[in-house]
């Protein structure tokens, strides 16, 4: 697939007037926040240094979303500014590129910014509410405080408009320590922050651009979101200080649902209109609608009760009414002769993969009562069907209930089908279900160590790969351990996969930056800790160094989980594991990292007390500011790493992306 691109000028219209402006949003241009240093100065001291302007609609703009690191001051070290900065200067000179994550790669989206667009990025503006909205806490003046607070109070209601007018979101979500409460900030955090949620489902509600949420962790660790991050993050479920504030949130987000709703209906999009419009209530946290059938069929766009059963591909009526968890209308469709079985097509930006029939649909829903899965098991659908991949309905499940109903409907617990052979353990762990979901995997005997052909992969293998995005991965981790998990176990690929394996190990020599899955399946021969190195996982990766994971056991090209890593965070955390004892092989130089340059030997380091401020003198010599700012880059490399007794080293270089589909399957 080709590079991002902005969304037509007639997407941009179709979203006017959806949030009301009550506020001016000013913005400030990227350029003049890469040349920013030392702790971020707020919107007042960067409108009296006329840094702001006014946001125009022809402005590229990136919309900044991140968690405050104290009470009254949102970065008072400058350190996850400092992070954001470098991040975002490796992505703007192509240090790093951008990409999807394996899974949608795996179906051939090789999504990324292409140099044209990188280009433009470097004259475009940003709005950040530390920047762009007045902050009480710089007025002393009683008068001046009030008004500063009523206008940042109409700001603030006006960030859904802020974040429809922008084309890139990014999350700035780097492991930081709150100040006040002396707690690790991070992407699980944010993530759980109601205001942080609402933020990103207006994005993800937008019709203004197709550029998927940017999440930054580290100067050198830029990704994609990956679908199910979000979709298992509605804003209602949300962390609060007022509750006032969750009523608000959810009526502007119920406001944006309904007109992409109306949008999806005019375009003729039907599967995704569908999918939202079943979805409808678990998003906004409503009751479950119970639908006549006229109803229904009106509601899901069906011209007829005809056309309705006759529909065998796609988001059918089946399929919508298990989506929905409507019990009552699954059965009135099965009378009606509606096909049980219809496949769904692949959607990867809203986490469906291609050949799902609507028991998986059911699956994904995570009732505690699981009735449309009961009604359909009840209706004789299969519960061991399994789509083109081999991927079993167990293995999708989001509730204990669904996999309890669909066990004692005799659904094979270690079930293994072509393509990939994975046992609902092996999915489950990739698909970050709540643990529940896998202490009752284990609990109903799932195999642990099970992998026979198909993409070899056992259940720790598959957590190892999004661990980084699941926040129950530690959790999870714990328990297939204690179920006796090999924890030095390598994939071993069948034949097919094994192929593949080859093809892109020829990849990997011909193209200098190959794109994430060639570099997964030609690497992939390796252990749960190689997996966790390949992918980030630095927090998954330290705890199984704790359990007596083998840091040098090899993959079949001969490399180790340290050479394996591909971000700083994970090179230090190995680095600082194996160093005692290690062979010299395993400790060398990764390649040239985009963050630091190679040398025989390390700078000094700046105490990890506090970040090294740049000179205020106007006189310093240009080799001081020189050296001031290497020993900056340094000590934010290793404190995003939050490993501050380690010395920070390099990394490997940065995989960027190309257009790759599998062929061979």
């Amino acid at each position: 697939m080709g590079a991002c691109c902005q969304s037509s000028r007639a997407a941009e219209e179709d979203d006017q007037g959806l949030h009301e402006q009550l506020a001016d949003m000013w913005v400030v241009k990227v350029s003049d926040v890469l040349q920013m240093r030392g702790v971020p100065k707020c919107h007042q001291e960067l409108r009296q240094s006329n840094l702001l302007v006014k946001h125009s609609p022809s402005f590229l703009t990136i919309f900044v979303s991140h968690q405050w690191l104290g009470d009254d001051h949102p970065d008072c070290r400058g350190m996850q500014f400092r992070i954001f900065q470098k991040a975002l200067k490796n992505v703007l000179d192509g240090s790093i590129k951008l990409e999807l994550d394996a899974t949608s790669q795996f179906f051939g989206h090789m999504k990324t910014l292409s140099a044209e667009y990188r280009k433009k990025l470097k004259d475009a503006y940003l709005w950040m509410d530390w920047f762009c909205v007045p902050q009480i806490v710089h007025e002393t003046d009683t008068v001046d405080r009030e008004r500063v607070r009523e206008e940042a109070g109409r700001c603030i209601r006006s960030i859904p408009l802020y974040v429809e007018a922008c084309q890139i979101f990014a999350a700035v979500v780097p492991k930081q320590m709150h100040r006040d409460t002396q707690e690790f900030c991070s992407y699980f955090t944010w993530l759980n922050r109601g205001w942080c949620r609402a933020e990103m489902w207006c994005k993800l509600l937008s019709n203004r651009s197709d550029i998927p949420i940017v999440v930054i962790t580290s100067t050198d660790q830029v990704e994609f979101a990956m679908p199910m991050q979000w979709l298992k993050s509605p804003v209602h479920k949300g962390t609060f200080s007022l509750e006032s504030d969750r009523v608000a949130v959810c009526k502007f987000i119920q406001e944006a649902l309904d007109y992409k709703l109306a949008r999806l209906s005019r375009q003729k999009n039907l599967d995704i209109y569908r999918y939202f419009a079943a979805r409808y209530t678990d998003f906004l946290g409503l009751p479950k609608k119970r639908r006549s059938l006229p109803e229904f069929l009106s509601y899901f766009n069906f011209p007829s009760m005809e056309a309705a059963v006759k529909q065998k591909k796609g988001m059918g009526a089946m399929a919508c009414a298990a989506l929905s968890g409507d019990a009552g209308l699954l059965r009135q469709l099965a009378e009606a002769k509606a096909p049980m079985d219809t496949k769904l097509r692949e959607i990867s930006e809203l986490d469906v993969l291609p050949d799902w029939t609507p028991l998986h649909l059911a699956g994904v829903r995570d009732d505690e009562d699981a009735e449309a899965v009961a009604a359909l098991l009840e209706l004789r659908a299969d519960p061991n069907k399994v789509n083109k991949l081999g991927h079993p309905i167990l293995g999708t499940c989001e509730s204990v209930r669904a996999i309890e109903l669909l066990v004692q409907y005799r659904a094979d617990i270690n079930q293994m089908k072509p393509l990939t052979m994975s046992t609902p353990l092996t999915l489950a762990c990739l698909r970050c279900p709540e643990p529940a979901v896998v202490a009752k995997l284990l609990e109903l005997r799932g195999d642990v160590n099970l992998m026979k052909g198909g993409i070899g992969l056992t259940p720790l293998h598959s957590l190892a790969i999004y661990s980084h995005g699941n926040p129950h991965s530690l959790k999870v981790a714990e328990m297939l351990i204690a179920a006796r998990a090999d924890l030095d176990c390598r994939a071993k690929a069948g034949l097919l996969f094994r192929s593949v394996e080859l093809t892109c190990r020829l990849i990997m020599r011909i193209r200098k930056e190959p794109p994430l899955i060639v570099r997964v399946m030609g690497d992939g021969s390796t252990t749960p800790l190689g997996f966790a190195a390949l992918f980030g996982g630095d927090a998954l990766l330290d705890y199984l160094l704790d359990e007596g994971a083998d840091p040098q056991v090899c993959n079949h090209r001969g490399l180790t989980p340290l050479e394996l890593s591909r971000h700083s965070a994970v090179y230090n955390v190995l680095s600082h594991r194996t160093s005692t004892g290690s062979t010299s092989s395993t400790l060398a130089s990764p390649p040239l990292s985009p963050i630091l340059p190679r040398s025989p030997r390390s700078p000094p380091l700046p105490s990890p007390l506090g970040p090294v401020s740049p000179t205020s003198n106007a006189s310093a010599s240009k080799e001081l500011a020189s050296m001031e700012e290497r020993e900056e880059d340094s000590y934010c490399v290793m404190m995003d790493s939050v490993a501050l007794e380690r010395p920070p080293a390099p990394q490997t270089e940065s995989r960027g992306t190309e257009s790759f589909i599998i062929t061979s399957l």
